[in-house]
């Protein structure tokens, strides 16, 4: 529908909202920062980041892991990653080739340190890139890198940006999320639905063609923990597309 900002069957409240298309729905700003549509688009702030080299699976099929996940540094996963039961993940990155990630209801997933990366190399699997759904009941805490050389500082999802549309972020309704770091999925969706909230303490930044809220959620940011934050706004920061 060509919006960039769209609110359902809520109240959307910021400091700024400025985005490239329409702005729909109930949206609350500062007195000093008023909403603006059709501004001009910023720079993909990840766009020279790439997908690390990678000839082989450490895991294949429906990966359903539980308690504390190894990883030496990068961990393969060839098919779906299934999240049940309590599970931690190890620092480092995890590519998940040809196949989704789907933390389900009741789950506890933990992790500090991590880039979950979605793409499609050594697997035949037409246009999957993969998905990402949080369903209601879960309870999920992960952390994005913090190390100032390392190149996926403060990504926590990356999804290829050769992957086609319709391959969303999904946070359902009833979750717990503590997301820190950027959700980049450039040529597709975020949707929140019902209640979600993020820390303070933390630092979720969301780069999407539309970023869509029904129900209740709740977002604060403190971006310092990754040397600010890296999209360039301008004058003023907000939701773009």
């Amino acid at each position: 529908d060509g919006l960039a900002v769209h609110v359902q069957n809520g109240t959307f409240g910021a400091d700024c909202v400025w985005a490239v298309g329409g702005i729909s729905g109930t949206i609350n700003t500062s007195s000093d920062c008023i909403k603006q549509s059709g501004v001009s688009a910023v720079a993909d702030p990840y766009s020279d980041l790439t997908v690390p080299s990678y000839s082989s699976c450490d895991e294949t099929g429906n990966y359903s892991p539980s308690g504390t996940v190894t990883n030496t540094g990068t961990k393969v996963i060839c098919g779906d990653f299934s999240l049940d039961g309590t599970v931690d993940l190890e620092p480092g990155i995890y590519i998940v080739d040809c196949g989704s990630i789907s933390i389900n209801g009741g789950a506890i997933v933990t992790g500090d340190d991590v880039t979950i990366i979605l793409t499609k190399n050594l697997n035949t699997c037409g246009a999957n890139f993969g998905s990402v759904t949080i369903n209601g009941g879960a309870n999920v805490t992960l952390s994005a890198v913090d190390t100032d050389d390392d190149p996926y500082e403060g990504v926590l999802f990356f999804q290829d940006p050769a992957a086609g549309s319709s391959k969303n972020f999904s946070l359902n309704g009833g979750s717990t999320t503590e997301l820190s770091g950027a959700v980049y999925v450039p040529n597709n969706d975020i949707e929140f639905s019902g209640g979600n909230d993020t820390v303070p303490s933390g630092c979720l930044m969301l780069v999407a063609q539309k970023v869509s809220f029904s129900g209740t959620a709740d977002i604060e940011n403190d971006c310092d923990m990754y040397g600010g934050n890296p999209i360039n706004y301008g004058a003023v920061p907000g939701l773009v597309e």
